[in-house]
């Protein structure tokens, strides 16, 4: 076990921040998490409406109703994430979706997506920093400080930092660290390494639209997969176990449609999906909301940066400074790994170990 007093810092509170937060207190290393959002779980994300939006969500008035608007579902294709699944079966944290329209083997976070990511944010020994943008790393002395836009400078030092966020987030928050340190440790040169691997992987947006009908949709499948147009796909929410009877939809645009309009207006957005799922259903929502997700996947790489093969790790470590990088962007990289919800968390498990692995103890 690592020595008590080593600090951590995890920037980012989604499920591959969360997980290396986790396995880290486990193991004896004294973790805060800082998290801009006030909620955790990144894109295992449910909406309620009734609730108040945030400043990327647009509403029209409707009764409350809930939709899983960010990843609507996950598959388990390791064997590592397949134990972890059945531990969360077990603590009644996901179940098993059998929706019609796909014979995937699919699991959603029971009640709502988030209860994996929030069952870990309650394991952790201290509160997690939530509605905290962190905008600054100083690394001097051997020790990392964070400046925040909330509250300014953070009054702990770190000996390590992991950046738990989309790649674009991520490389521009190693844009700030400045620091001195001897000529060999530059940090310059350490944070240019980590910026190659963040830039190295494209990332994509999504529009979501969560519409709800007064009667159910008569259509034959409760999960619609679509190509050519730009509705990508639509989930019958009241298809998942343990979720409220009411007729609400998911419904995704594409990637292509999504990065091709993602600075348009929501209102746009919405007549978009809302006229491409009408064609398939011939049905009209009564009620809807819309969020954009501006940082949703990652793009596999054909040729792998020449600073680290990302085709044989799930994160970044870099020992010498006490710098890392975990998520699903980065643990995608393998064939073997579908992407979403599992590369997430075998980001947050690799970076934990590679942490423990090569830290001194």
């Amino acid at each position: 076990m690592i020595q008590s007093s080593f600090r951590f810092a995890v920037i980012g509170a989604g499920l591959a921040g969360l997980t290396a937060a986790a396995e880290l207190s486990a193991r004896g290393v004294y973790v805060d998490v800082f998290e801009k959002s006030r909620g955790v779980g990144g894109r295992m994300a449910t909406r309620r409406s009734g609730m108040s939006p945030d400043a990327s969500l647009a509403a029209s008035r409707a009764p409350i109703w809930q939709c899983d608007h960010g990843a609507p579902a996950f598959a388990a294709a390791t064997a590592s994430f397949r134990a972890e699944v059945a531990r969360w079966e077990k603590l009644d944290l996901a179940a098993r979706w059998r929706p019609t329209g796909t014979a995937n083997e699919l699991w959603v976070g029971t009640q709502t997506m988030t209860a994996p990511a929030r069952s870990l944010a309650a394991s952790l020994p201290r509160a997690i920093y939530s509605s905290t943008t962190i905008d600054t790393l100083q690394r001097e002395h051997q020790a990392w400080r964070l400046h925040s836009a909330e509250a300014g400078w953070h009054p702990e030092q770190f000996d390590g930092v992991i950046l738990a966020l989309p790649a674009p987030q991520a490389s521009r928050l190693l844009s700030t660290i400045t620091g001195a340190e001897s000529p060999e440790q530059s940090i310059a040169s350490h944070a240019k390494r980590a910026m190659e691997i963040a830039h190295a992987i494209p990332m994509s947006g999504t529009w979501a639209v969560i519409a709800r009908f007064e009667s159910r949709v008569e259509v034959t499948e409760d999960l619609l997969e679509l190509s050519d147009s730009p509705l990508a796909l639509a989930v019958r929410e009241a298809s998942k176990p343990a979720r409220p009877a009411d007729e609400v939809w998911l419904l995704h645009a594409s990637d292509a449609w999504s990065d091709a309009h993602i600075e348009a207006q929501s209102d746009r957005v919405a007549d978009t999906l809302l006229a491409e799922f009408r064609e398939i259903s011939a049905a009209t929502a009564s009620a809807f909301q819309v969020h954009r997700w501006r940082y949703a996947h990652a793009k596999r790489r054909a040729v792998q940066p020449v600073t680290e093969p990302l085709s044989q790790t799930h994160s970044y470590w870099d020992a010498e400074i006490g710098l890392g990088m975990c998520g699903d962007w980065l643990s995608m990289q393998h064939k073997a790994v579908p992407g979403g919800v599992e590369a997430a968390w075998l980001s947050g498990m690799d970076i934990s170990r590679r942490v423990t692995d090569e830290v001194s103890i």
